[in-house]
């Protein structure tokens, strides 16, 4: 197996074992107060969102890997992910019941807490890691997917941008992830919110890109599927 089919079988694994189950929690090894600007400022503003929306895309040599969420604070949220345009994982949080399909119908179990992906989801394994960093994608704003030497990684300030209408400070860093590849990442931040609106990862044989919208938006309703 080369490298990029392999980061993306280890990147769909991790991402879908955090929505098996609410038990496991997987804990970063730095805390959010203890990261370097910008990205505490991102936590931070992120930390006071009503709503939003978010598309990540992982390509390799071996597909594409997808995730869709839409997330209404605080008691509900959505995602999707397909592998090579198969779906995979489709689960709703609705006001502490968790909706997912199995066996040909739609399963309802109860669940504690803020929905995954809201402000202030850390009961029931819902904490930094696990199914929160599925949702929200935290791990790559503190870059703990990538590298377990994140906290040493220093984000240089580049040129503005526009992403979506809004204007955006763009930050950038280049470090070895976890495969010892050489990775550059772009993060573009709200200059007036602190809001993430795109997030790049090239790394050689793999592009990651998540990107951020609607935030705050009273549009985004996640209603029951059955």
């Amino acid at each position: 197996m080369n490298r990029s089919n392999l980061a993306l079988s280890f990147l769909t694994g991790f991402l879908l074992a955090g929505c098996s189950g609410a038990g496991s929690t997987t804990k970063p090894s730095i805390q959010a107060a203890d990261i370097l600007e910008p990205r505490a400022q991102m936590l931070k503003a992120m930390d006071s969102v009503t709503s939003y929306r978010k598309r990540m895309t992982i390509d390799t040599e071996g597909g594409r890997f997808e995730l869709d969420a839409e997330v209404a604070c605080p008691g509900r949220s959505h995602y999707r992910t397909a592998r090579n345009s198969r779906t995979g994982y489709d689960d709703y949080y609705i006001d502490g019941a968790q909706m997912y399909f199995s066996k040909g119908q739609w399963q309802t179990r109860q669940f504690a807490g803020n929905a995954p992906g809201c402000p202030g989801d850390q009961k029931n394994g819902f904490g930094p890691g696990g199914i929160n960093n599925v949702v929200s994608g935290r791990d790559y704003l503190t870059l703990q997917r990538l590298s377990v030497l994140a906290d040493r990684v220093k984000l240089t300030k580049g040129d503005t941008d526009v992403v979506d209408g809004v204007t955006c400070q763009l930050w950038e860093a280049s470090f070895k992830d976890n495969f010892g590849a050489p990775t550059h990442v772009q993060f573009f931040v709200g200059i007036n919110d602190n809001l993430p609106r795109r997030v790049l990862v090239n790394a050689p044989g793999t592009l990651t890109e998540i990107h951020y919208w609607d935030w705050n938006s009273p549009l985004i309703n996640v209603n029951s599927p059955a």
